[in-house]
């Protein structure tokens, strides 16, 4: 999964988004409510999930497009909330409406660079102009009219609603609120955008509403080593169901371990073996003579307990929550 650009080394800059576009004051319980009941209005259709789980090809145009409109992201640094609404609108576009067979290839680009545009507009007041974000090597490129007019077709399938409710909404509140009213720190706020970014184009995580996935981040970020506890003794239990908390927190907790599993395996394939004592190890052991059953043995049981000591991850079963 990309980054997004989103390196240790850009922490200042997202120290500044995260003041600018997520510190939002604490809400009453009415006004969660409210923002609850805001979220259908911006999900995908009922059977998306189930789509991209069975069709492969369609699963793949969506992975295609969002790697495209995250290129390009990267490259022009919008923001984080940019990032995470072109997203959402490719999704609630495609869960309603689908392209003929014979346009896909196209209409689907198209359509990627109209949900970047839209999405960046939301973020920024100045942006850049449609035609230029077709860059990071587009499978067509298209003219500024056409853009519009698929900007303006996208918007229509939307219901012109465009200032979705997002995880970002809540994230001061839950980690606000978990932690026993300590205001959360620029850092805390800028792990849990990064988390959310990291896991919001899995397909698992179309099973869980903002909210849920924000509470959840919150969890992770804060480290409770008591989490059952503090998910039993939810706050505002009344709106939050302990039951899909729970379940968000195994899948995002999972996601994050297997991504950091994907970063530990490039660095060590961009290494040479012999720099670390299990390389050593592993050479010496690969010049052990077959013929010998004692030592080949044991160079069996030595290579199955490194084998097995990687498999840390619990294997999550996929299954079909309900979202109402």
């Amino acid at each position: 999964m990309m980054s997004l650009g989103f390196e240790e080394s850009d922490a200042a800059e997202k120290q500044s988004w995260d003041s600018e576009f997520f510190r939002f004051p604490l809400p009453s319980e009415s006004s969660l409510r409210s923002l609850m009941k805001k979220e259908q209005e911006y999900a995908v259709k009922s059977d998306y999930l189930m789509r991209l789980l069975s069709e492969r090809q369609f699963s793949a145009r969506r992975n295609d497009a969002i790697d495209w409109m995250w290129k390009v992201h990267a490259v022009y640094k919008f923001g984080p909330l940019s990032a995470y609404l072109c997203v959402n609108y490719l999704d609630r576009f495609l869960s309603y409406y689908d392209f003929p067979e014979e346009d896909q290839p196209w209409s689907t680009q198209l359509l990627s660079v109209a949900c970047l545009s839209v999405a960046a507009k939301m973020e920024k007041d100045n942006v850049l102009p449609p035609f230029l974000l077709q860059i990071c090597e587009p499978k067509k490129v298209f003219s500024a009219k056409t853009i519009r007019k698929m900007e303006f077709t996208l918007l229509s399938k939307l219901g012109w609603k465009t200032q979705a409710v997002t995880p970002f909404t809540y994230i001061d509140f839950f980690l606000n609120t978990i932690s026993g009213g300590h205001p959360p720190s620029h850092l805390m706020v800028s792990r849990c955008t990064e988390i959310i970014l990291n896991t919001v184009r899995a397909i698992d995580m179309m099973e869980f509403w903002p909210f849920e996935v924000a509470a959840s981040t919150a969890l992770l970020v804060l480290g409770d080593a008591k989490v059952v506890d503090v998910v039993e003794n939810f706050p505002h239990c009344s709106l939050v169901s302990k039951r899909k908390v729970w379940q968000c927190y195994g899948v995002i907790q999972y996601l994050e371990m297997a991504r950091q599993r994907d970063h530990l395996r490039q660095a060590a394939a961009s290494s040479p073996v012999l720099k670390s004592p299990v390389g050593v190890l592993d050479h010496a052991n690969l010049s052990i003579k077959s013929d010998d059953p004692i030592a080949d043995q044991s160079h069996k049981t030595s290579v199955c307990k490194r084998k097995a000591s990687r498999l840390t991850c619990p294997f999550i079963k996929r299954r079909r929550i309900s979202r109402l």
